[in-house]
């Protein structure tokens, strides 16, 4: 949720004169990767039987390189098509929208 946040604080930025706001925002974005993707890994072993351990780390990593490769090129679409039309500011809206669906629990 905190990321959706930051994403639509990004939006505020004007110009060059904002570019230390632009970086302490996607400082904060990158750390709190830092601090998720750890996290994640060391769940795993809590919720997964030993036997499928090797399994499930086998599925998250090739899930995370699809959704890597899937992300950016969805990424590059979306700012391709929007950006020109709609400014800078709506991707970042539409990003921080993302999160906020990826974040709610299911």
């Amino acid at each position: 949720m905190l990321w959706a946040v930051f994403a639509l604080a990004l939006t505020q930025v004007r110009g060059p004169e904002d570019a230390p706001l632009v970086f302490a925002l996607v400082f904060a974005i990158e750390a709190g990767t830092t601090c998720f993707e750890p996290a994640r890994g060391a769940v795993i072993p809590q919720i997964v039987p030993r036997e499928g351990l090797a399994a499930a780390n086998a599925l998250g990593g090739a899930t995370w390189s699809a959704m890597l490769a899937f992300g950016a090129m969805l990424g590059g679409g979306v700012v391709v098509g929007l950006l020109p039309s709609l400014g800078w500011q709506v991707v970042f809206l539409l990003l921080a929208i993302i999160w906020l669906v990826l974040a709610k629990p299911f």
